[in-house]
């Protein structure tokens, strides 16, 4: 025992010895720098739940998360690299494959599979950047190429989650030789067509319809084949103007699928599923337990939406959220469409929080939208001419969104707004630039300079935004006499501080 040991207070010198944390609890988040359990981390999928930081993953956690658990195989595992050109810069090749291979437990860069995505069956193939920087040498290529002929010979989607340095320099022409290689394949692919459904659709439906038990007609059948290959040919694109086949007539009047997943609520922010890995995750798992309900129908008629509340009543479920969209908009043009609807809707099973979710003109809809202008003698001076605006906050500062029609196309523009004390109202910049379409129109007709009349029609074309209301409580109102017309509706759904 030293004399230190001696002098201290037998206290301290029982104090014993502190307990280590293991290896791995905790991980730091790059992004916002907060420390994260790591199983937390795992769940979900190396995705930081406080910033959305999207942390490094691995080719296998990928496809992992990619591929449903039951029926994998993996596709050229067998080939391993070897060194023909015997390299050697400050370090053998052989000793940096075993050091890599060490370190990934993986044979090379990339690891291909095949599987399915919720039954509908593909190969997916994903580089693993810690291999080597994912760099490319013949055992990638070799892999990527078998990978691609699995899914020739199979019919089926085949998908590559890239992560590479480029050519392995190691390997030098050998990994050249592999763009040629890999690119051939894809022209191969290409040829193949096979995100296209028309020539068998039954092979991605059927067991999606065996896992769900559903009875299709061939109508339903027909519908379906459609779908999936309408979405397969104009992928992002596609809005409510498409027609499978044809010419694409996207017209201004329509946003397309890509646009409206980027749109942002009343308070400037993008709740759409694709938004976030949170939301895709979230919505996946309610569509993975059948608790996702589509409403194919008429809402007014007597099936769709009485049907849909036995289905719930049976497995004892409450209807959580209603998505409407705007179609209340329509069912109050049919006689007596909107009382049919709202009785309907008596008939699912509520409680004190099941909402609707609407999508309604902010402000009525009145600064947004397509207008015509005509002078006394009829004559339609300007149509068509499509404005719309909005206005968020950011920073302190109004950010001001316009898309306006210029001869067929649509134009977005986004400008700061900081010398305002209020934030302007969109229906104060709508109103702008309607009296700037009037004035040029006057100055291209003379009507208008010896008193001629005018008529502005403007069309509820405009951006919609999300609300919320109480399905109970819309109820109510329609019992009481108080819900006689669409603007009823949309003056008590919330549009704004709902997600407080």
């Amino acid at each position: 025992m030293s004399w230190i040991e001696k002098l201290l207070p037998p206290r301290i010198k029982q104090g014993g010895s502190r307990k280590s944390v293991p290896e791995g609890l905790w991980t730091k988040c790059p992004g916002c720098e907060a420390v994260l359990y790591s199983a937390e981390l795992e769940r979900s999928l190396n995705v930081c739940p406080k910033c959305s930081h999207h942390l490094r993953i691995g080719a296998r956690e990928r496809l992992d998360a990619l591929l449903d658990a039951e029926g994998r195989y993996e596709i050229g595992q067998e080939i391993l690299p070897v060194d023909p050109l015997k390299f050697k810069d400050s370090r053998k090749y052989p000793e940096r494959l075993q050091e890599a291979m060490q370190e990934t437990g993986e044979t090379d860069a990339l690891v291909v599979v095949g599987g399915a995505i919720r039954t509908l069956p593909v190969v997916a193939a994903c580089f693993e950047f810690e291999f080597m920087g994912g760099s490319m040498g013949s055992v990638v290529g070799e892999r990527f190429v078998r990978g691609v002929q699995t899914a020739l010979e199979q019919k089926v989607p085949f998908i590559c989650i890239t992560a590479t340095g480029g050519a392995r320099m190691q390997e030098s022409l050998l990994s050249l030789m592999q763009m040629a290689k890999t690119t051939a394949m894809i022209a191969k692919l290409a040829e193949a067509k096979l995100h296209r459904t028309d020539d068998d659709p039954g092979k991605y439906y059927s067991p999606m319809l065996q896992q769900l038990k559903v009875a299709l007609t061939e109508a339903d059948v027909q519908s379906v084949k459609h779908v999936y290959a309408s979405f397969f040919e104009a992928g992002p694109e596609i809005n409510y103007g498409y027609r499978f086949g044809g010419s694409r007539g996207f017209g201004p009047s329509y946003s397309n699928y890509a646009e409206i997943q980027t749109l942002t609520n009343a308070e400037g922010v993008n709740m759409a599923f694709l938004a976030t890995e949170e939301n895709y995750q979230w919505l996946r798992a309610l569509h993975g337990k059948n608790l996702v309900v589509p409403v194919v129908g008429d809402f007014a008629g007597p099936k769709a939406i009485r049907g849909v509340g036995e289905y719930l009543k049976q497995r004892r479920a409450t209807v959580s959220a209603f998505y409407l969209s705007n179609v209340e908009q329509y069912l109050f043009r049919g006689m007596g469409d909107a009382e049919r609807f709202y009785r309907n809707v008596e008939t699912l099973p509520v409680d004190s929080g099941s909402t609707f979710i609407r999508s309604v003109p902010p402000d009525n809809g009145l600064f947004g939208g397509a207008f015509t202008i005509t002078n006394g003698n009829s004559v339609t001076l300007g149509s068509n001419s499509y404005v719309s605006v909005s206005v968020r906050d950011s920073g302190g500062v109004s950010v001001v969104r316009t898309t306006t029609d210029s001869a067929g196309t649509l134009v977005t523009k986004e400008t700061i707004d900081s010398s305002r004390t209020r934030r302007p109202s969109p229906l104060e910049l709508f109103r702008a630039f309607r009296a700037r379409e009037d004035s040029l129109l006057r100055a291209r007709d003379t009507s208008f300079n010896f008193g001629g009349s005018r008529s502005i029609v403007v069309g509820n074309a405009g951006t919609l935004v999300s609300g919320l209301v109480s399905i109970r409580a819309t109820l109510e109102a329609f019992n009481a006499g108080k819900l006689v017309q669409y603007p009823d509706a949309t003056a008590m759904t919330k549009i704004d501080g709902w997600k407080k």
